[in-house]
C-alpha cells in the first residue's frame, strides 16, 4: 500500500510540473534595440505568455514605462499574429501600461509583459513597443 502510494505521489508531481509553466531563462534574441533591456525569461502558462524584462536603473530621475501599444508577433504554420500586450506587471503587483515608473538608484528592475498564450510548437517570437524598444526573434523552449 505504501509503494502503491508512493507511485501515485510520483506521477500526481509529474503531472504538475508538466501542466505548470514552460519556462525559457535569458533566450537567445537575434536582434534588440536596447542592450540594457534584456529577455530574462519566457514563460508560457496555461493561459497567457509572460516576458520578462530586466533593465537597470540609470540613476536618479531616471524612468521605466510601457506603452499599452506593445505587441508580441509570431509565425505559427503558414499565418503570422499579433498579440497586443494585456497586462504588465513588476512580479508582485500589476502596474499601468503607460504610466511612467521613476528608477532611483543603478537597481536591476524586472518588469513582466503579459500576452495571451501562444500555441504549442511556436518556439520564435518578437516583442515590439510602439517607438521603444524592440527584441525579434526571441528562441523560447515551447514543443509542439
Amino acid at each position: 500500500m505504501r509503494q502503491v502510494r508512493f507511485f501515485l505521489f510520483l506521477i500526481l508531481m509529474s503531472f504538475s510540473i508538466t501542466v505548470a509553466a514552460q519556462t525559457t531563462e535569458f533566450p537567445t534574441v537575434e536582434y534588440q534595440t536596447d542592450k540594457d533591456a534584456v529577455i530574462s525569461k519566457v514563460r508560457i502558462m496555461s493561459t497567457s505568455t509572460i516576458v520578462s524584462v530586466r533593465v537597470q536603473g540609470q540613476g536618479k530621475g531616471s524612468w521605466i514605462s510601457i506603452s499599452p501599444y506593445t505587441y508580441l508577433f509570431f509565425i505559427y504554420g503558414s499565418s503570422s499574429y499579433q498579440y497586443p500586450i494585456r497586462a504588465l506587471s513588476d512580479g508582485v503587483k500589476a502596474l499601468s501600461l503607460g504610466q511612467i515608473y521613476y528608477t532611483n538608484d543603478y537597481s536591476y528592475y524586472t518588469i513582466d509583459l503579459i500576452f495571451d498564450k501562444i500555441p504549442l510548437g511556436c518556439n520564435v517570437i518578437t516583442v515590439q513597443e510602439m517607438d521603444g524598444w524592440f527584441w525579434s526573434g526571441i528562441h523560447i523552449n515551447n514543443p509542439g
